[in-house]
């Protein structure tokens, strides 16, 4: 599995753009860097695994001189995600590991003691998953909560603690829509419910489905219904 492992330092990426020859696993023990793959970016910390993979498209900026582990491998299971996320409870673990893994290397253990500790952190990361589920579940529950008040995707990016482009990406990905149309879709829900079980004016619809213009909202319900909010209304009266 191990075909190659190193530590090393870095203040820039000796290249910082390209695609990636080998499928690794990187960690930062100490810095931080800027990491981007697949239109996904984070802000790579301490002790955060980020999976490498062959043939993929890469941009790397150091914004912090940085301190790394570096492991080739012979290959990288399809379902591993390129971030490696890890639960509070699990974090102490990983830590653990990695240092156990920095000595193996420094020391020139057997590379079955390497694999080993590979493995743990994989291993570790994928019960992380399968416990916390997808991070973009959180951001759903939160914009079910708080769809009607005023988002943006820098806040619903800080619920999962992302960058606003891997918000998107993630999401996408997950419900084959961006945020904003989910949020979107909800408020349209909500406002054909209003319209037809309420008196409130289109107005007053408008301000409880979290837009601060009729017009706007108007326009977006039209696009979505093929209606206007008052035609719509209108057709479904008997």
């Amino acid at each position: 599995m191990v075909l190659n492992r190193y530590i090393s330092r870095r203040n820039e990426f000796k290249i910082t753009r390209s695609i990636h020859s080998a499928n690794s696993l990187m960690i930062t023990l100490s810095g931080e860097y800027v990491y981007t793959e697949s239109g996904a970016t984070k802000k790579v910390l301490p002790y955060s695994p980020v999976v490498y993979r062959k043939g993929k498209p890469f941009e790397r900026h150091v914004i912090k001189p940085i301190r790394y582990i570096l492991v080739s491998l012979s290959h990288i299971d399809e379902g591993t995600d390129t971030f490696l996320e890890f639960s509070d409870s699990d974090r102490q673990r990983l830590k653990n590991t990695v240092d156990h893994l920095e000595e193996a290397i420094t020391n020139g253990r057997d590379v079955s003691v390497i694999e080993h500790f590979v493995n743990d952190i994989l291993l570790t990361a994928g019960m992380s998953k399968v416990k916390n589920g997808r991070d973009t579940d959180t951001v759903v529950a939160y914009i079910k909560e708080h769809f009607c008040e005023k988002l943006t995707l820098d806040g619903l990016a800080s619920v999962a603690n992302y960058s606003k482009q891997t918000l998107i990406a993630k999401f996408k990905a997950d419900y084959k829509k961006t945020p904003v149309e989910y949020i979107t879709q909800l408020r349209i829900n909500k406002a054909k419910d209003l319209l037809i079980n309420s008196d409130l004016s289109v107005a007053r619809i408008a301000e409880a489905c979290g837009y601060d213009n009729v017009y706007y909202f108007s326009n977006i319900f039209k696009k979505h219904e093929k209606l206007s909010p008052l035609k719509f209304r209108q057709s479904t009266i008997m």
